[in-house]
């Protein structure tokens, strides 16, 4: 009886063929010179590297903790610039409760989105997808993930 693959991130458990990470490949097949431009030609490919639930899960987690610091820092950023404009008109008190009403909120979230998901994360060990041997041998041979 055949064996079932194991996870390729954290190697202890099955792999579930429901959540396989599938990655997206490109390799330039030439490039025409024309007196306009370029003409780019290339292949594409897809890639399944064998995963668990947890796994997965710990990569949606992780994605989550990546657009949580992104989305906090466009939103921090622009209100604490107006935070300052308002600090140097002392006649502006509106602007003034956006730090403790606005500003502290979104990082106090993005505090809190942060913390499991650094411990949950950090308990999965896994392993890079470049690494998986299927993958690693497309690359030496001239192909990039592009998602």
């Amino acid at each position: 009886m055949d064996r079932p693959l194991l996870c390729w991130y954290c190697q202890s458990r099955d792999a579930d063929q429901r959540v396989i990470h599938m990655l997206n490949l490109r390799r330039d097949e030439r490039n025409v010179w024309f007196v306009v431009g370029t003409y780019e030609r290339w292949q594409t490919a897809t890639i399944g590297i064998p995963r668990c639930i947890p796994c997965k899960r710990a990569h949606w987690i992780h994605q989550l903790h990546k657009w949580t610091l992104f989305g906090a820092g466009c939103l921090v950023i622009p209100l604490a610039v107006l935070t300052l404009l308002a600090a140097l008109d002392h006649d502006s008190y509106g602007f003034r409760l956006l730090v403790p009403y606005v500003i502290l909120p979104i990082v106090a979230v993005t505090i809190l989105v942060r913390i499991p998901t650094r411990l949950y994360v950090r308990r999965h060990p896994r392993n890079e997808p470049e690494e998986y041997p299927p993958l690693a041998e497309l690359i030496r041979q001239g192909w990039r993930i592009t998602s």
